[in-house]
């Protein structure tokens, strides 16, 4: 008899009680707004002076410092925050064949002795966000601004581009402010 009515209770929970929570949380889904705001804009071409680096992301802060020492040392122009280019996926590409390139906005362009190297990042068509906090967390929200972008229509057609706007070693991580590109067609 006990275990008939414990596999009534079960199946009273199961037809009854599962559903009433599925269904609220499914509405609670439908009404929850988009934690990211994703804009779309055409960006103005830009000129970086940069550096190549192969292997994990999480290791650039040397190469970050080695292209502002570079760029103070050489007295490059400045037109804007540094930049970093990613061009592979850390949940497909082992870590020692991440590619990026790392670098800095300046006008013109300069000469500069490799193995720096100056290119310029055309005008495109880019669905973007800013993000705050440090690094490792805001790569969480990748995922989020894609699903949005393909939501609108969109696909991705080409490398992240990261704008680190606030950053730096006077700024605490969590107050970092990064513009994250990602080149879009329809």
């Amino acid at each position: 008899m006990g275990k008939r009515l414990f596999k009534a209770a079960t199946l009273l929970a199961l037809f009854l009680i599962v559903p009433g929570a599925m269904l609220f949380g499914v509405q609670e889904k439908k009404a929850e707004k988009p934690l990211i705001a994703v804009k779309i804009k055409t960006t103005t071409p830009m000129s970086i002076a940069y550096l190549e680096h192969k292997g994990s992301y999480s290791e650039l802060t040397p190469v970050f410092n080695k292209v502002m020492s570079y760029a103070m040392q050489k007295n490059l122009e400045l037109a804007g925050p540094p930049v970093g280019i990613y061009y592979d996926d850390p949940a497909q590409v082992p870590a020692s064949e991440l590619r990026c390139e790392i670098g800095v906005q300046v006008k013109g362009k300069p000469e500069v002795d490799p193995p720096f190297r100056v290119k310029e990042i055309p005008s495109q068509e880019v669905g973007y966000a800013l993000l705050k906090g440090p690094y490792e967390k805001i790569v969480l929200h990748y995922q989020e601004i894609i699903n949005s972008l393909m939501a609108q229509g969109y696909k991705i057609v080409g490398p992240i581009i990261e704008i680190y706007r606030v950053s730096g070693p006077n700024v605490q991580p969590e107050e970092y402010l990064t513009e994250v590109w990602f080149p879009v067609a329809k």
